[in-house]
């Protein structure tokens, strides 16, 4: 019985952090469930809507470098401690993490797609310091800021 139990109990932790990676990836990616999904994704539908939204909120102040959790608890209506709870239930991260994650995506996309420095961009997705946002840069993506935006920018035709 002991066997079983482990075996049930690592499925459970397993399909939970698969669950935690699936949200996390929608709410920085912002992708859509597709509107032929299974059953078992439409009852967690809430769960997406409430991730759509504080992304949204997030968004909206991106650029705001004193944009806090009290800040952002007091638009979604809920406590930092309700927020916490629920964040790191679905993603496994904390609500400063989330947000620094967002930056960083949205600084991805403007070194991608954009024309601006490192510097503007670093600006533009809240870092007011552009060498502590590119040693954040080069934690999440592994190349720095500047060397990325090299590489798209060659790739590109």
């Amino acid at each position: 019985y002991r066997e079983e139990l482990m075996a049930t109990i690592n499925n459970l932790l397993e399909s939970r952090r698969k669950l935690q990676e699936r949200y996390l990836a929608l709410a920085i990616q912002q992708s859509a469930i597709p509107e032929d999904a299974s059953p078992a994704v439409e009852v967690q539908l809430p769960e997406n809507e409430f991730l759509r939204r504080l992304r949204s909120i997030i968004e909206e102040d991106l650029s705001d470098t004193e944009l806090n959790v009290e800040t952002i608890c007091r638009k979604i209506g809920m406590s930092r401690s309700n927020l916490h709870a629920k964040l790191s239930a679905l993603t496994g991260m904390p609500i400063t993490h989330f947000v620094r994650a967002i930056r960083l995506s949205k600084a991805k996309q403007l070194l991608i797609n954009g024309s601006m420095n490192v510097s503007e961009v670093a600006a533009e997705v809240g870092f007011d310091n552009p060498s502590y946002f590119s040693r954040l840069f080069s934690e999440e993506f592994g190349m720095p800021p500047s060397a990325f935006r090299k590489d798209a920018q060659d790739v590109a035709p």
